[in-house]
């Protein structure tokens, strides 16, 4: 009986809308990123805690829109209450609604409850139309049919535009970088970290790495760097050797 009502609570709000049609979404060209910091054999110094060695190489095929909501939202759509839950949301399609281009957006809310007036625990999908300057300005559904928001606690919120990356990995995915984290006990200390096509933003793994002091030159995987000094101030050192790929790696 709760989830019944909190249904007929949020689709008994909606009223008929005179004009939404689609809005046709550019075409994506798919867009070779190669990005490296490094030629072979020259003299780099670089300081503690910052990027030796770094190569960016992969396709990105498109870009998804998304919607950030950073606080929890109250609002009103016909007769019925809700708080919209923060989080990152896509667009899912464009709409123009008399004249107006909208985003719209699946995000998820708790509904206000018939007996104390105020959000619930349950987690309800609602479809809204967010506008160019990121206010939640209807709901919507796949009828053609909107209603207009009221309400909007705090009065001026606006989400927040952002991009999402999307990576056609398939096509060959490189992205890492190499730091310099100083020296230890005659130790040479360095990390790897390696990101992932999901995310391009929060390393997906790293190692921390270890060499001798005393080393001149140093291997990992298929780098080779040749170290000329290094204490916990800065390394000098240069790219000796990579794979040929990485150096025939341009934009097309």
């Amino acid at each position: 009986m709760r989830s019944r009502s909190l249904l007929v609570l949020l689709t008994a709000c909606l009223s008929a809308c005179s004009s939404v049609t689609p809005v046709t979404p550019a075409a994506v060209t798919p867009k070779h990123v190669v990005q490296k910091n490094f030629a072979v054999g020259e003299l780099k110094s670089v300081p503690v805690g910052e990027t030796m060695v770094s190569l960016k190489d992969y396709y990105q095929k498109a870009r998804q829109d998304t919607w950030s909501i950073g606080q929890p939202v109250s609002l009103r759509v016909g007769l019925s209450s809700m708080v919209v839950i923060p989080g990152d949301y896509a667009v899912a399609a464009r709409v123009k609604v008399d004249g107006t281009d909208y985003d719209v957006v699946d995000v998820k809310v708790h509904p206000y409850e018939l007996t104390t007036f105020g959000p619930s625990s349950a987690v309800v999908p609602m479809t809204f139309l967010i506008d160019p300057s990121g206010r939640i300005a209807k709901s919507g559904s796949g009828l053609g049919i909107t209603t207009d928001v009221s309400g909007l606690d705090p009065a001026d919120f606006r989400a927040t535009r952002a991009e999402k990356n999307a990576i056609d990995s398939s096509r060959g995915y490189t992205n890492f970088e190499l730091l310099y984290s100083g020296v230890a006990a005659g130790a040479l200390r360095l990390t790897y970290r390696e990101y992932s096509p999901n995310d391009l933003s929060r390393p997906a793994s790293f190692q921390d790495l270890t060499y001798n002091l005393a080393d001149k030159s140093i291997r990992f995987k298929n780098m080779q760097l040749d170290i000329e000094s290094a204490d916990n101030q800065a390394i000098r050192f240069r790219v000796k050797s990579v794979p040929q790929d990485w150096i025939g790696a341009v934009q097309p």
